[in-house]
């Protein structure tokens, strides 16, 4: 007797979905053995299948501040977390982050950096062992003191057109973070790959549009389902033609440079010298020699890819730390008071507002005290997460099965209230050297991996921010109309909720600025009586 086609699939449905949840019970049941074994500390009462899910309960989707809030509840700082059957040894101590990122250095954790590689397979950010050695060795000559300094001078030009919008702008609501936004993206644009987006200039909706879709905020890295890359990918119809009309302005850059790269314009990796200021990364990229046989070139994929990177990652971080400035500032007007004394003596000693160098933002102390503490507060990226590679592996102590994820939580430390003097109040002044020094007197020793702001490229961004901030608060004054740093959201990266100003030019009396300054200002904006006297 025959069994039916229909019984038969639905047997093997059946069974399949057995055999799918048996494993799932099984991989659950070991992971929590192997735990209890270790002596890792967990939180008190965990649901066998959903794990610690309702840690995030009240955390409204910011799944950093439930691993916070578990924290401040342990009380511990390295312990464990399940997520459904997926295992996390949480780490909010300074050293054992130190290990994870730096000695050990553990593998980063494929599936956290699908929201970058999903669009960049090779992005340097997910890539792991001897390929991101490869591509990293490459890549970090762009990162260098010395070749950044030659492009502080994209930064100034774009900074100031930018204070000529915003000036055109003045006396009218305005939402800051959106015109920091394009800003970083344009600057992004012709540091990265010689390509002028003219946000800022033209608010070209369509480039803005490519760009979004391309680099995107990518909330899908919260979503548990594991093919929502692949369907965007291969069907997202919007995704697909706007990604192609990226690779087809990137690919057609790259072509040029390595036909100035055949015509025997090349670069020693090795110098540092003037034949580099004119460049941008993509042709530095395109035209280092490298004297090693197993560095091969990054090819045509390997660029677009590492241009994505840059893009996301340089816009990202800028463009949101710029409004946790504002945000901050205007919640603290002495802060502002003592910061906006110190720009207004720096700009006084320059000819003029296009003067200002590396030199001149790197000296400015409080700016850099400011800069840290917004940081500190709001770190851009939130956690790093690394991934356990082998069996027997000891983490703080503890053995850790393979297979779990070690999340460095940025946001944790950067709270801690055993490692900062009340860390939820802003106070610049505890990155001052003064202060410092009265800690380690007191035998409180900052470790270096208690304060985690950025990744690779942070000398890029905090040039760029500290340029536009001291030509914003030389410029501007400003009504804070919608806007908390305490509200903010964001998955990959932070981001403020609402930064919407009223904009107020500042008396040039006041000021106390130059009559060179105004005279550069004068062709530069021609509105204002302040602007135009004299």
């Amino acid at each position: 007797m025959s069994i039916p086609v229909g019984l038969t699939l639905a047997l093997l449905a059946i069974s399949t979905l057995v055999a799918f949840f048996a494993r799932i019970f099984l991989k659950i049941y070991l992971i929590e053995m192997a735990v209890r074994k270790s002596g890792i500390p967990t939180r008190p009462s965990r649901h066998f299948l959903r794990g610690d899910t309702d840690a995030f309960k009240n955390s409204k989707g910011k799944s950093y501040m439930g691993f916070f809030g578990a924290a401040k509840e342990l009380g511990q700082s390295v312990f464990f977390m399940r997520l459904l059957s997926t295992p996390i040894l949480v780490i909010t101590d300074p050293a054992v982050a130190q290990y994870v990122m730096t000695t050990r250095n553990f593998p980063k954790a494929a599936w956290v950096y699908k929201v970058i590689t999903a669009s960049a397979p090779t992005s340097l950010v997910g890539l792991n062992g001897f390929e991101h050695r490869r591509v990293r060795r490459q890549v970090m000559p762009a990162f260098s003191v010395n070749f950044l300094k030659k492009q502080v001078p994209v930064m100034v030009e774009r900074s100031l057109f930018l204070m000529k919008r915003l000036d055109e702008l003045a006396g009218n609501e305005i939402n800051l973070q959106e015109w920091f936004g394009k800003t970083a993206l344009d600057i992004v644009g012709l540091l990265g790959f010689g390509f002028d987006f003219g946000l800022v200039d033209t608010g070209d909706k369509e480039m803005k549009h490519m760009i979004d879709t391309v680099i995107g905020s990518q909330t899908a890295i919260l979503k548990l389902d594991p093919t929502v890359f692949w369907r965007r990918n291969n069907f997202d119809k919007n995704y697909i033609s706007q990604k192609k009309k990226f690779d087809d302005i990137a690919r057609d850059l790259i072509r040029k440079g390595r036909k100035e790269k055949e015509e025997g314009d090349t670069l020693d990796p090795e110098m540092m010298d003037d034949q580099r200021k004119n460049l941008n990364i993509l042709s530095l990229l395109l035209k280092t020699e490298f004297k090693n046989d197993w560095e091969k070139p990054l090819s045509d994929d390997e660029l677009i890819d590492q241009i994505i990177t840059f893009i996301f990652a340089g816009s990202e971080t800028s463009g949101n730390t710029l409004g946790f400035c504002v945000a901050f500032l205007s919640k603290n007007p002495s802060v502002l008071a003592k910061l906006r004394a110190e720009i207004d003596a720096a700009i006084e000693a320059l000819p003029s507002l296009e003067d200002v160098t590396y030199n001149t933002a790197m000296s400015l102390k409080y700016l850099d005290c400011v800069l840290k503490e917004v940081l500190r507060m709001a770190p851009i990226i939130t956690a790093t997460t690394r991934e356990v590679d082998a069996h027997g592996e000891v983490v703080a102590g503890y053995q850790v099965p393979k297979g779990t994820w070690l999340y460095v939580s940025t946001y944790a430390i950067h709270h801690s209230e055993a490692l900062w003097t009340d860390p939820e109040r802003f106070w610049p002044e505890r990155f001052e050297q003064k202060t410092i020094d009265a800690e380690e007197a007191a035998g409180r020793k900052r470790h270096s991996y208690s304060y985690i702001p950025f990744a690779s490229g942070a000398t890029l961004a905090q040039i760029e921010i500290k340029i536009i901030l001291i030509h914003f608060i030389s410029m501007f004054d400003w009504d804070m109309i919608k806007g908390d740093p305490s509200e903010f959201g964001g998955t990959v990266s932070l981001r403020l909720n609402d930064c919407i100003v009223n904009l107020k030019r500042r008396v040039c009396a006041k000021r106390g600025l130059s009559r060179m300054r105004i005279k550069f200002l004068r062709p530069f904006t021609q509105r204002g009586d302040c602007m135009m006297d004299g």
